[in-house]
């Protein structure tokens, strides 16, 4: 994914210099490449073709022939390499070392995300040069907020729940004691939301499941909040073929209580 961006990035600091560079081959033959289907992609076309479905919806005929490509098995896995490499292979061509090289200085720059202010407590994310994924920090912005942790030491820092894992969503609690967020791991967005404790610089023993985009709503004096999840094992409307993609529903967690406590 960074490699794409860069390389589009790279389009338009070309097109804004008055001497544009020019890359060993020019888009038409990378065009022309990537319409030349290697041998075992045409192969794999074939195979996974196989598995065509013909659907009725409605009156409306639909032909899906590549429904083989949405289970995951050796074939899909195959097909997808198969069309990264016919992609590296037609952009190879088009790459600019010079202009990579100070498009990577440019981007290396950190960059603010979200900012909520919760009483005299701002949130924020931040992504630092040289990291994947942005942490989670909190700055004061009155007298009597108290000594925050300083800007190289975050209140939430993804990367230490896992190499992929990512922040999702931060929800501050009216009075910015604590603050509620959620983590997921290997780009998936299956949230765990948990819950840290600003004043007591502690994370809370809280963890609730199935939060995928939760949104949260606390109450006045920070003792619980609502917030939207979506079916665990057990539960009715539960499809384990689709964990976390339909049928949320709205709870209301107490903190220190365990997620099973939490009522409908």
């Amino acid at each position: 994914m960074q490699r794409v961006a860069l390389l589009l990035a790279l389009f338009v600091v070309g097109a804004c210099h008055g001497t544009a560079r020019t890359p060993p081959h020019s888009v038409a033959d990378a065009r022309r490449a990537s319409t030349t289907l290697p041998a075992e992609l045409t192969r794999l076309n074939a195979e996974l073709r196989k598995g065509a479905v013909h659907d009725n919806v409605f009156g409306l005929s639909i032909d899906d022939p590549y429904r083989a490509l949405e289970t995951d098995n050796g074939a899909s896995r195959a097909w997808i390499d198969a069309q990264t490499a016919r992609t590296e292979a037609a952009i190879a061509g088009l790459r600019d070392p010079a202009a990579e090289t100070r498009l990577r200085e440019l981007l290396s720059i950190g960059t603010v995300g979200e900012v909520v202010q919760a009483e005299c407590r701002v949130f924020f994310t931040l992504r630092e040069a040289g990291r994947e994924r942005p942490a989670l920090y909190a700055l004061p912005t009155c007298a009597n907020a108290g000594t925050e942790l300083p800007l190289d030491q975050p209140l939430v820092d993804p990367e230490s729940y896992g190499e992929h894992a990512a922040l999702d969503y931060i929800f501050p609690s009216p009075d910015g004691r604590f603050v509620a967020f959620g983590i997921s791991g290997s780009g998936d967005e299956r949230a765990i939301l948990h819950i840290y404790d600003v004043g007591a610089r502690k994370l809370l023993a809280d963890a609730l499941g199935h939060a995928k985009w939760s949104n949260v709503e606390w109450l006045h004096d920070d003792s619980g909040f609502y917030y939207s999840r979506y079916p665990k094992p057990g539960e009715v409307n539960y499809d384990a073929n689709a964990e976390d993609s339909y049928f949320t529903k709205l709870f209301f967690h107490r903190i220190g209580d365990g997620a099973d406590a939490d009522g409908l």
